[in-house]
């Protein structure tokens, strides 16, 4: 996944090379050796020129405060993406539970 973005101004594009979301504290019962810790996920992503070659000078300017920037906008898509393959299994045969494409229907 690439998306069109800035970074101190410039237009540039940020591809996505690997994304999973954090996963929040699970508490299965009543005391907290019944929960699960909160896991960090992933974000690795590589910046681009507008035209798609590589920025590794753009990639210089990066702050923590941007890279959270583009991995929150990365989240909103991956929510969406998420969302979508939901709708489409509930009203789709072709998609089984897991949101598999199943092929012979």
């Amino acid at each position: 996944m690439q998306f069109p973005t800035k970074i101190c101004g410039i237009p540039c594009l940020c591809k996505v090379l690997e994304y999973t979301p954090d996963k929040p504290t699970q508490v299965y019962g009543p005391a907290m050796e019944d929960a699960n810790p909160p896991e960090e996920g992933t974000f690795d992503f590589e910046i681009l020129t507008s035209k798609g070659s590589p920025a590794s000078w753009l990639e210089r300017m990066l702050t923590p405060e941007i890279v959270e920037r583009l991995r929150e906008e990365v989240h909103v898509m991956y929510q969406a993406e998420v969302y979508a393959q939901e709708a489409a299994s509930e009203f789709d045969p072709r998609y089984d539970e897991e949101f598999n494409y199943v092929d012979g229907i």
